[in-house]
């Protein structure tokens, strides 16, 4: 059984899996843990197989590899504007009908005083983190047209100042697809990178990594002084731990990965995956992103290193994101806007 979402928080205040929640992001792979954990010893979050089977899918279903250029999910999205007219006490920001054009009623976005443009950047979203946008009309202010974007902020009003009031775009929440007839496809566009991808009835690529709990990766050096990165695999989700690589897991010793020693970080991209106990990379020296699996293996040379598995990309990876995409950089203690915790299925 697959998980049909990421998970949310329910009514209960407590992890889950369901429609209409907002995504569990700014949260790292050791605290999704734990918060599985509350609702019962034998949970912990996302399976690496959920990955492996909706990659599979495309492959039996579209004869292709990667789901790039066919059920995009969210990879281009990425959109950041200052307030174009100051109001108070207001569930609403002011755009120019240009910008306001690229935004989709039911998604989601946050707001603050703009400090640079990383949405990880406390000031730009301290107004409202990760709200709905309810409507989206065209209003007339001092004889010019302009958009107001309406969100849902619960009833608590906000005051917004024009060039310093900054919108961004954040990940999707659960249920964009519900009304999708069928069991491939989005709500609108399934080409169009701009909202989440379905497969099989479940959703994908909501504009953040999904970050997987059962699989930890680690970076070492060989003896020719060359990079390895494995895949180690815990089968238990009970056994499955937040820190550290442990009795309880496979190392999945013949899918290594070897970078040559002196290789720097950069996104390359994949040629193919093994698809057996997990799906991982097999080539990652594909010309670009428009070839092979269509998608990027965030490569971070390291010594040494525990990484957690963050999968599929965000709203700005672009050709870099793919059903087959991997980052390599990211901590199990890393938190972050753009890196979200998946679903026990």
């Amino acid at each position: 059984a697959h998980p049909k979402y990421y998970a949310g928080i329910g009514a209960d205040g407590r992890i889950t899996c369901g429609t209409g929640l907002a995504p569990v992001n700014r949260t790292s792979h050791q605290t999704g843990i734990s918060k599985w954990r509350a609702r019962g010893a034998q949970y912990s979050g996302a399976s690496g197989s959920l990955v492996k089977f909706l990659d599979a899918m495309v492959r039996l279903k579209y004869g292709r590899k990667g789901n790039s250029g066919k059920i995009e999910g969210c990879t281009s999205y990425n959109y950041q504007y200052t307030v174009a007219v100051s109001e108070t006490g207001v569930e609403r920001v002011i755009l120019t009908k240009e910008q306001a054009a690229n935004l989709l009623v039911g998604s989601a976005v946050m707001l603050g005083i703009q400090s640079g443009s990383d949405r990880n950047t406390a000031s730009n979203y301290s107004i409202f983190d990760g709200k709905l946008i309810t409507a989206i009309e065209t209003v007339n202010i001092d004889g010019t047209d302009y958009s107001a974007v309406y969100v849902d902020n619960g009833g608590t009003k906000f005051d917004t100042e024009a060039g310093k009031s900054y919108l961004s775009t954040s990940p999707y929440y659960s249920g964009w697809n519900d009304s999708v007839l069928g069991r491939d496809g989005s709500r609108y566009s399934p080409t169009s990178g701009k909202e989440p991808g379905m497969i099989q009835g479940v959703e994908f690529m909501n504009g953040s990594y999904l970050i997987v709990s059962d699989e930890l990766w680690q970076w070492s050096t060989d003896e020719n002084g060359d990079y390895n990165f494995d895949c180690f695999v815990c089968e238990d989700q009970s056994k499955v731990s937040g820190t550290a690589i442990t009795e309880d897991y496979k190392k999945l010793t013949a899918l290594t990965m070897v970078i040559p020693k002196g290789t720097t970080g950069k996104w390359t991209y994949i040629e193919d995956t093994a698809i057996s106990d997990v799906e991982w990379p097999l080539g990652i020296d594909a010309s670009g992103s428009g070839v092979g699996c269509k998608a990027g293996f965030g490569c971070s040379p390291a010594a040494s290193g525990v990484r957690a598995g963050w999968c599929w990309g965000n709203l700005n990876n672009g050709g870099n994101a793919g059903l087959a995409c991997r980052n390599s950089n990211n901590s199990v203690g890393d938190a972050n806007w753009n890196g979200s915790v998946g679903s026990t299925g």
